[in-house]
């Protein structure tokens, strides 16, 4: 227990301080910039692509370089057939949409707290940054770099000590490191069924490709509802009882609408097959036993109760309710350096 214990705290602890690390380095950058005059005529997308350059090229090699000491575990490889893994698609696409939902209520209800409403920090990137660059880093670089830190660096090293803690944390740490309420449902519970999946086949290309396949198909649909329609306007012509207006905003916008419709109708079939598959496959989820893991009764304290974990986690839920706030610590400082 000792061991396990250690384990996790080694990795929240390392975790949170190359995060932190990286904060401060763009931050220093952001001030490097502002003491040239340029960062007044960079905008939202352009740093968002920096960020993201940051993040893969710096942060995750150093997360994984930070933990790579700590001792690992081997995990029997087994293969995945064609039809288990499209099945595994569209249940992972499932979780996420249904989970999604939730987040989204949480996400209103606690805009209503903060009087900012709901904050969806993933949108706003989308609108400000290129499509094809998007592209590369959500839908190709995102779930390489994710899967390895969040599902093969943590597993491999907690997994013997109890796989069904060993998912729920991955899942968890995945979820905080968003960093907002509006992401952190969807990935938190998408994050322990790739976790499990890799748990139980030990390939982690398999969670690579799925994550690849979901951020895609999410893609595709926020695109179609963002890029083409504005949605805010047909709401508004409907509240305003401007039926005139409402029609010719219809007719102007009937492809645009009819490919939203097809879209939202192939979703929602999409989740209903996954509901059943769910159904269907529910016995299959079922952990194995390793020699010296946690017993039941000890995990909450041994995956959690330590420096490292309690670090992690406090330091990203203020993330998180920061975020509710509006508030992102980066965005602010390039804030304050342009009014200086």
């Amino acid at each position: 227990m000792i061991q396990a214990k250690e384990a996790y705290s080694k990795i929240g602890m390392r975790y949170t301080l190359t995060y932190l690390l990286y904060l401060a380095i763009w931050i220093l950058a952001l001030f490097i910039i502002g003491l040239t005059g340029l960062l007044e005529s960079l905008d939202s997308g352009i740093l968002t692509v920096v960020d993201m350059v940051l993040r893969f090229a710096m942060l995750y090699p150093l997360m994984y370089l930070v933990i790579r000491n700590v001792p690992k575990f081997d995990i029997p490889k087994k293969k995945l057939g064609a039809g288990k893994f499209i099945a595994c698609a569209i249940i992972g696409y499932t979780i996420m949409y249904l989970s999604n939902l939730c987040g989204m209520i949480l996400n209103g209800i606690a805009g209503r707290f903060t009087g900012k409403g709901a904050v969806v920090p993933l949108l706003d990137a989308f609108e400000d940054t290129n499509p094809t660059v998007w592209l590369i880093f959500a839908v190709f670089l995102a779930p390489v770099f994710e899967e390895l830190l969040f599902r093969k660096f943590i597993i491999d090293r907690v997994g013997n000590f109890g796989e069904l803690p060993a998912m729920l944390i991955s899942g968890l740490m995945f979820g905080l490191f968003h960093q907002n309420l509006s992401q952190f449902v969807y990935a938190t519970t998408l994050g322990m069924f790739f976790a499990f999946i890799y748990i139980r086949t030990g390939r982690v290309i398999y969670t690579i490709l799925l994550h690849m396949i979901i951020n895609g198909i999410n893609t595709l649909v926020t695109r179609n509802a963002m890029g083409n329609v504005d949605v805010g306007e047909m709401i508004r012509l409907l509240n305003n009882g401007d039926t005139e207006g409402y029609m010719q905003f219809v007719q102007e916008n009937s492809a645009a609408l009819t490919g939203m419709m097809f879209i939202g109708f192939a979703v929602i079939i999409l989740v209903i097959v996954g509901i059943v598959l769910m159904i269907v496959n529910r016995k299959r989820v079922r952990f194995a036993y390793h020699p010296g893991e946690v017993e039941k009764g000890h995990r909450f304290n041994t995956t959690m109760v330590n420096p490292g974990m309690l670090l992690y986690t406090a330091f990203f839920v203020a993330m998180v309710v920061l975020a509710q706030f509006g508030i992102d610590i980066v965005a602010t400082v390039a804030q304050i350096l342009k009014l200086i």
